[in-house]
């Protein structure tokens, strides 16, 4: 089996959730820490945020394509789930206490 491709799959998938997330907890009231979110949802909106996770995930899978060999290639699609996990289990804690 290719684990590489499962965990892009999962990239794709906590970048959503991250998204959803987010977008729940600003209807709620909440507000964006991360200084990079705050000057897209500023100058652009919310769908730059999604724009700015595409090119994220674009860029990241072009430099694991072109710089990471072997059993490198999983680092970076393991590393960037990881972090949106992280990011949108802190969303839900903060949804859940809001609510």
């Amino acid at each position: 089996m290719n684990y590489e491709k499962l965990l892009w799959v999962f990239v794709f998938f906590f970048a959503i959730t991250d998204l959803l997330s987010t977008y729940v907890g600003l209807s709620m009231g909440l507000v964006e820490e991360n200084i990079v979110g705050v000057l897209i949802l500023e100058n652009i909106g919310f769908i730059g945020l999604v724009i700015f996770k595409l090119f994220i995930i674009g860029f990241c899978y072009t430099l694991s394509e072109k710089l990471m060999y072997g059993k490198w290639n999983y680092f970076t699609p393991f590393v960037l789930s990881f972090v949106w996990f992280i990011a949108t289990s802190i969303n839900t804690f903060f949804i859940i206490k809001v609510y």
